[in-house]
């Protein structure tokens, strides 16, 4: 196991304790798992070193740092360092990148798809 791999795990493993937490104490129902306040709560699917983001958003850490990222189109990735982002602040506040191939960063490719 990679140690991008691990780190999704855990922190996969810390969203999935959260959701059941929320569960238990009768938080959001969505069908998307965000929190109440609609925060991106997903871990992004993670294939060796390549991470797959999502229109909805996921989350990733990518070396230090826990990355919330956003495809708003096929070609354009958002990226914004921290948790309990929404969407659109993402959107609105993110890095933005239109390479269309995503972009590496650290050895780990970031993809729309």
């Amino acid at each position: 196991m990679t140690q991008l791999s691990r780190q999704l795990f855990a922190l996969g493993s810390a969203v999935l304790l959260g959701t059941a937490l929320t569960a238990c104490g009768g938080g959001s129902d969505s069908a998307d798992n965000s929190a109440a306040a609609g925060s991106i709560s997903k871990t992004c699917a993670v294939n060796g070193n390549t991470v797959s983001v999502t229109q909805d958003g996921c989350l990733a850490n990518v070396g230090n740092n826990t990355q919330t990222l956003v495809c708003s189109s096929p070609s354009t990735l958002h990226m914004l360092t921290g948790t309990g982002l929404t969407r659109d602040q993402v959107v609105q506040s993110g890095s933005k990148n239109t390479s269309g191939g995503g972009v590496s960063i650290n050895g780990v490719s970031l993809v729309c798809g």
